[in-house]
């Protein structure tokens, strides 16, 4: 990873159409967009909410619990929200190749309720990427302490292999009931 110290608006402006003018010129041929990502505290690593607790929580524990929750959650927004039973979710979870395809091909299983949550506050496996670096700026300067900021820039290759204990860049949006730009997803599979 490389760092980029800047000390002004015009600064990164300026860098942004750098690191674009890079990225079109490394990556042109595959037509991946650059994904961005804004914390209001340079020290922070890019971490989920579910990664910064001391003791991780499984995947399956993770789905047990948002399925326990589901019906106050439908209660709460009048919404239904798309999960499956959790002996269909465990199957799939005890097979760690089809988990992990299934993933890779954007279905993972009730993603529009994960997300749901995740804008909400609730712990999640997700971390938030967008397209755009102003929508990543917002939420690194968003609280009013802020003093120095990241902004991440992630160029994803097209192709890439995932393992166990590997973390992995997912993108199942644009077609969830989020903002349009903010559709990625950072798995962690470290913890299943």
């Amino acid at each position: 990873m490389e760092e980029r110290n800047l000390n002004s608006w015009n600064e990164f402006k300026e860098e942004l159409l750098a690191v674009r003018a890079e990225h079109v010129k490394l990556r042109a041929s595959d037509g991946d967009a650059l994904l961005f990502r804004g914390q209001p505290d340079a020290r922070w690593q890019l971490q989920t909410t579910l990664d910064r607790k001391q003791d991780q929580m499984r995947v399956q524990d993770y789905y047990r619990l948002i399925g326990r929750i589901k019906p106050e959650i439908e209660s709460l927004t009048q919404a239904e929200w798309a999960l499956p039973e959790f002996p269909e979710i465990e199957q799939l979870l005890s097979a760690y190749d089809t988990f992990s395809l299934a993933l890779t091909l954007g279905r993972w299983p009730g993603y529009a309720y994960m997300a749901y949550l995740r804008h909400h506050g609730f712990p999640s496996p997700l971390l938030d990427w967008t397209r755009s670096p102003y929508i990543a700026a917002f939420f690194a300067f968003r609280p009013p302490t802020a003093s120095r900021v990241a902004i991440y820039a992630l160029s994803r290759p097209r192709f890439h292999l995932t393992g166990n204990r590997m973390t992995n860049v997912i993108c199942p949006g644009p077609h969830v009931s989020t903002h349009r730009d903010t559709f990625c997803s950072r798995v962690s599979t470290a913890s299943q």
